[in-house]
């Protein structure tokens, strides 16, 4: 059977136009010159010599007979077989029905007409496969690289991608006459013939270039600092710049589905295709803007005071750049792009002229209530006290440095004591500051002159620490014996008196107050506690004060 079917394997529809032919029977129209009986051959024969003449050989009739007899056997049998063989094929010498390869339908075609049903449809089989990563190109838009890896083509001169027809219709007949193919659905791939090796090869190798591109941020620090003389610096005056370089990321994808996808693409004769399988992103090493920032900067050199001489060291200028706006701007810059940092020239935070008064010697700050009017002379009273600088020996009084509190000079009335009576008259509660200001003053060790407590106690400072005045009658003065001036900085904000001065603090101690109560008398003490250690240096009585009932 195996012999028969490999007699069965040409193209039956010429082997018998053939066999006509050679019957006389008919003329032949081919469908494949392969097909075309061969012409006889004339052969050139050489002159015969001369010899007697001999009787010619004839055969007896009876020979005759049986020759011609066999002849039209051997005829009869060269039209029988191709027969008998035909009615033995369940599929007339066609391709089953059902049986397609790749897309095409190659059911009842002979298989010279399928050679060119798969042929026509599949013309383009060497063209170029053109892979485009889209998600890819989105990340590296911008950084210069972004076109070399917009696609991946593939030639067949490095796949290898040639359609092998023949061989996919001897594989198409075949279905439904040997046993052991039984799929009717035969897939293209087998037969274009691809290296899929070169295939995982050019995947790889894209992979690779790719994740190549990785590199981390960068800078270089450009000197073009000016010819500016110290003096004339400025916060707008530019001096060194920094280059900062964004990095690329680094990209993976997957090799594997890469590769499938294109066996895929070939498959369905697809020649551009958008890669969709994952594509992982790892930032590149990212770089250190505040360490940048502190590398690179200068920081200004405050003013002080030499406590030897008691004379200002002048401050020094430096140079940064803005950190938050650097910030703000590199997180803008994309993949491969560049920012430049400008540095700038930054003054001290304080004026030489201001050197002697950074530190806090003293604070005190008190509640006030919501008494519209009371609380605008809080804040007039604190706006004539601020800034007040009280140089070595100097003194205050606080009803010169406030003036008379008269409707005129804008006191607004409000409650305040007269004798033991609360009254409405102008300035009223500006014993509030004069009593904020005194606290303040013996904390920083200010030496009080003149000090009066209130009739009664008020609520809004300890007991024995308020301070009353009264213009003619009574008023806070304080005087600095320390060799070094001193600055009072008052102000009314949020609900709260807050009175500072501003100093150089020389002390390694701090003060802390406190009092007892004896009927109707307060005793204040004055605690030095040592600043590195907390430990208690000195506790010593400090004031007196006398109200008119018993406080308890």
């Amino acid at each position: 059977m195996e012999k028969n079917n490999n007699i069965l394997e040409e193209d039956d529809d010429a082997f018998l136009e053939s066999i006509n032919a050679l019957l006389g029977d008919a003329p032949v129209e081919q469908e494949d010159a392969a097909f075309s009986p061969p012409a006889p051959l004339k052969r050139q024969q050489a002159p015969l010599p001369i010899r007697p003449q001999k009787r010619a050989f004839k055969l007896s009739k009876h020979a005759a007979a049986i020759a011609s007899v066999l002849a039209g056997i051997a005829a009869v049998c060269a039209l029988a077989v191709p027969a008998i063989l035909r009615a033995m094929d369940p599929y007339d010498g066609k391709i089953a029905p059902g049986v397609t390869v790749g897309t095409v339908d190659l059911s009842g075609l002979s298989r010279s007409e399928a050679k060119k049903a798969l042929t026509d449809c599949y013309s383009n089989s060497e063209d170029s496969m053109v892979v485009s990563f889209p998600d890819v190109s989105s990340i590296l838009d911008g950084t210069g690289e972004a076109d070399s890896f917009l696609t991946l083509t593939l030639s067949s001169d490095e796949t290898g991608a040639k359609l092998d027809a023949g061989e996919a219709v001897r594989e198409a007949y075949a279905v439904g006459r040997k046993s052991d193919i039984a799929v009717n659905r035969l897939p293209l791939l087998p037969y274009l013939h691809l290296d899929q090796t070169a295939l995982r090869t050019a995947a790889e190798t894209y992979a690779q270039t790719l994740k190549a591109l990785s590199r981390g941020d960068s800078y270089s620090i450009q000197d073009t600092a000016p010819d500016v003389s110290p003096e004339k610096w400025n916060e707008n005056t530019p001096c060194q710049s920094i280059l900062l370089n964004r990095g690329c990321p680094t990209i993976e994808i997957d090799t594997e589905h890469l590769f499938q996808q294109l066996l895929s693409a070939y498959e369905s004769q697809t020649f551009a295709l958008d890669y969709d399988g994952d594509v992982t992103v790892t930032q590149p090493d990212a770089v250190d803007l505040e360490g940048l920032w502190q590398q690179t900067r200068l920081a200004a050199v405050e003013p002080s005071v030499d406590l030897a001489t008691y004379q200002v060291i002048p401050g020094q200028h430096g140079y940064e750049f803005d950190l938050d706006e650097a910030k703000t701007q590199w997180a803008d810059v994309s993949y491969g792009g560049e920012l430049t940092l400008r540095l700038h020239y930054t003054a001290p935070q304080t004026a030489d002229e201001d050197a002697y008064f950074q530190d806090v010697l003293g604070h005190c700050e008190t509640p006030h209530n919501d008494n519209e009017n009371r609380n605008a002379n809080l804040r007039k009273a604190c706006e004539l006290l601020d800034g007040t600088i009280l140089q070595p020996g100097q003194e205050l009084s606080y009803n010169q440095a406030l003036g008379e509190r008269t409707k005129e000079k804008g006191w607004l009335p409000a409650p305040a004591y007269s004798g033991t009576k609360l009254v409405d008259s102008p300035g009223g509660g500006i014993c509030q500051v004069s009593s904020t200001l005194y606290l303040a003053s013996v904390y920083a060790e200010m030496t009080i002159v003149d000090r009066r407590n209130h009739g009664y106690p008020v609520s809004y400072i300890p007991l024995g620490m308020d301070a009353t005045v009264s213009w003619g009658f009574t008023d806070l003065k304080i005087r600095n014996d320390s060799p070094l001036p001193v600055k009072i900085h008052a102000e009314e904000s949020d609900g709260y008196v807050r009175v500072s001065i501003l100093g150089t603090e020389t002390r390694d101690y701090d003060i802390e107050m406190s009092y007892t109560v004896g009927g109707r008398y307060v005793r204040t003490y004055m605690s030095k506690i040592d600043k590195k250690t907390g430990e208690l240096i000195s506790k010593e009585p400090y004031a007196l004060s006398g109200y008119i009932d018993d406080i308890y």
